[in-house]
């Protein structure tokens, strides 16, 4: 089970999406992964979660649910669209 968000803007509280995204190499993932010794019980958290690879290799490699937080619009859509895929 995996869950993106987007947090809009408010008045008070304008977000500017950044500008440029790096997204993680699918080896570091892994590696994350590996070293956090994620298993089925853990939710993985990820905040500028991008296109959700990390969410999506989590749920994918150990049965993890995982919850991401993303700024930028177009990548709350692409994280999206990967989860259903996942």
């Amino acid at each position: 089970q995996l869950h993106t968000h987007a947090h809009t803007s408010s008045p008070l509280h304008p977000i500017t999406p950044p500008q440029v995204y790096y997204p993680t190499p699918e080896p570091i993932v892994s590696r994350m992964l590996s070293l956090a010794q994620v298993s089925k019980g853990d939710v993985v958290f990820d905040l500028g979660c991008g296109d959700g690879r990390v969410l999506t290799a989590a749920a994918a490699t150990a049965g993890a649910r995982g919850v991401g937080y993303e700024l930028d619009p177009e990548l709350v859509a692409a994280a999206e669209a990967n989860v259903r895929r996942a």
